[in-house]
C-alpha cells in the first residue's frame, strides 16, 4: 500500500479570501515550498518572511516594502500578488486602529 502524501491541503481560496499569514503558510506548505527557497529566490530576509507568516506586524518594514514582499511571495505561490498584498496590508492597517 503506497504511503499517503503528508503535504497539507491547499486552503479554499476565492475572491473573498482575506489573506492572512496562516493562509500564506498553508499555501506555501501545500505547494511544498520552504521559507528558505522563497528567501533564496526573492532575496527577502527569512526573518521578514517569518514575520509575514506569524503576522508580527510591528516587526515588518515600511508598508511599501511589505507590499512588495507580499507580491513576490504570492507570485512564487501562484497567487494574485496585488490581491494578496492589498488584503494583507489592510489587515495591518486594521490592527493599528
Amino acid at each position: 500500500m503506497p504511503e499517503k502524501d503528508a503535504s497539507p491541503e491547499l486552503p479554499l481560496l476565492d475572491e473573498d479570501t482575506e489573506y492572512t499569514g496562516e493562509i500564506l503558510a498553508q499555501v506555501r506548505q501545500a505547494r511544498g515550498v520552504s521559507l528558505e527557497e522563497i528567501a533564496d529566490i526573492t532575496k527577502i530576509s527569512i526573518y521578514y518572511l517569518r514575520c509575514i507568516e506569524s503576522e508580527a506586524f510591528e516587526e515588518l518594514p515600511a508598508s511599501v516594502y511589505t507590499r512588495g514582499y507580499l507580491r513576490q511571495v504570492a507570485r512564487i505561490l501562484g497567487l494574485d500578488g496585488e490581491r494578496v498584498a492589498a488584503s494583507y496590508v489592510e489587515r495591518i492597517k486594521r490592527s493599528k486602529d
